[in-house]
């Protein structure tokens, strides 16, 4: 069919006026925020608590999404790796998550706000300095 057939076709079926209505749940945005951070280096983990204790495996973990009218606004806890710049990280998250949240499902993302709960460091890290600090002594 051409598409003069087809549109003929569709306002055929179709009443006057339509009061179609598509509704997102906020589990499946926060799985959306959840996947976009699975792809960003220099988090160690999302969220955090007991669900970190029994190894939770959920994409949402520790995301915070709360809709109002057409507007979202997402939470994130994060734990960055040791020495990865904060202000950065925080950008790129902010903007991933705001650009795959509107083009997946036409909305508005009013703010999405970065609680960064703690910062991994190497173990071995903190031997080696405290190392480095007890012969500085020494001399």
């Amino acid at each position: 069919m051409s598409n003069k057939e087809d549109d003929k076709y569709s306002k055929d079926l179709l009443p006057v006026e339509t009061e179609d209505s598509t509704k997102i749940n906020d589990d499946v945005l926060s799985t959306i925020a959840g996947i976009e951070l699975t792809k960003i280096k220099g988090i160690s983990a999302v969220g955090g608590g007991i669900s970190d204790f029994l190894g939770r495996k959920s994409p949402s973990k520790g995301i915070k999404v709360e809709v109002t009218d057409d507007k979202i606004t997402v939470d994130v806890g994060i734990t960055v790796d040791y020495g990865v710049s904060i202000p950065d990280i925080a950008h790129e998250i902010q903007t991933c998550i705001r650009k795959a949240i509107t083009e997946m499902t036409g909305k508005f993302v009013a703010a999405v706000n970065i609680t960064v709960q703690g910062i991994k460091t190497n173990i071995d890290r903190k031997e080696n300095i405290s190392d480095v600090q007890t012969s500085e002594k020494e001399e």
